[in-house]
């Protein structure tokens, strides 16, 4: 195994601005409390947002959805990874 990224999207990315976002859906999670982003077109939970990606480095988003008294609240990741995989930056 080389260690490079695919150049495609991994199981579980959508990609904004090819992607659908009519295809999501918020689900609850395993985890008292928590909920997930689902992609009912893939029948998959979607892992992460792929932002951008460029030839050498991906902009990707994290998001976990937290219940506080009947309403849902966002918690963001957002990470750089260069060419390998490997991250390169994180916010």
């Amino acid at each position: 195994m080389s260690g490079k990224r695919e150049e495609t999207p991994q199981l579980g990315d959508f990609v904004v601005g090819q992607d659908r976002f009519e295809d999501l859906e918020i689900r609850p999670a395993v985890t008292k409390d928590l909920h997930h982003v689902f992609d009912k077109a893939r029948n998959l939970p979607v892992r992460q947002f792929v932002l951008l990606a460029k030839k050498q480095v991906t902009y990707l988003c994290g998001v976990t959805l937290v219940e506080k008294r009947e309403r849902l609240t966002p918690r963001l990741e957002f990470s750089i990874r260069d060419e390998t995989g490997r991250l390169s930056g994180r916010r």
